[in-house]
């Protein structure tokens, strides 16, 4: 089964820099961002999100020890058209009483235009997400959790 995945800025980040949250070696997102474009899984983004990304590149290009990193994710996911899905459609609004941490309700909204599943790391997200789930209708995952669905060929 393919899967799309909606991938919150911090998992390119720490796929790129191949560490985790903590900033220890981890090689989990950079093996998720591999799988994703070896098993013809989906990337999908929006706008907003794909700005943030490219903020994220232009500032990991200005550290030489990681442009070999991102002249392969560039390569794999973000020049390749059929692994990247940009959604068009405008974001939706929350729901009344949904509430999301201000600085990820974009994430948020993108999910909500074709409910693909929110890959992040970041816990206060999740939990939001978890906490809301009967009225979003999204599935949200951490790292590790989305690299055994991306194992899915």
């Amino acid at each position: 089964m393919k899967h799309r995945f909606l991938l919150d800025s911090n998992i390119i980040y720490f796929a790129v820099k191949e560490e985790d949250k903590c900033g220890d070696p981890d090689l989990t997102s950079a093996r998720l961002l591999r799988l994703i474009g070896e098993n013809c899984h989906t990337a999908v983004v929006d706008d907003t999100l794909l700005e943030r990304y490219e903020h994220h590149i232009r500032e990991l290009l200005k550290q030489p020890r990681l442009q070999f990193q991102m002249v392969n994710f560039l390569t794999s996911i973000r020049y390749k058209a059929a692994k990247l899905s940009l959604e068009t459609a405008k974001p939706p609004e929350l729901p009344s009483g949904v509430r999301i941490p201000p600085e990820d309700e974009h994430v948020v909204r993108a999910a909500l235009i074709s409910k693909p599943i929110v890959v992040t790391d970041d816990q206060d997200l999740s939990k939001a997400i978890k906490r809301h789930q009967a009225v979003l209708s999204l599935t949200v995952m951490n790292p590790s959790e989305a690299l055994e669905l991306a194992k899915d060929k």
